[in-house]
């Protein structure tokens, strides 16, 4: 009984990653259809800065 929690836990920890990534996926893609341009101001000396619309 307690190897099937077990089971259980791991399996739902396992949906809610899945579903994390799948989010972090849709707010990239919204973002990047709102500016689909990035620059990167920082990322010549080393520091990278948030990305931001051209």
């Amino acid at each position: 009984m307690f190897e099937l929690w077990l089971s259980w836990r791991r399996n739902l920890l396992f949906v809610l990653q899945l579903s994390l990534l799948f989010i972090v996926i849709l707010v990239i893609e919204w973002f990047s259809r709102i500016c689909p341009l990035y620059v990167f101001s920082g990322l010549n000396d080393g520091k990278g800065s948030m990305p931001l619309c051209a």
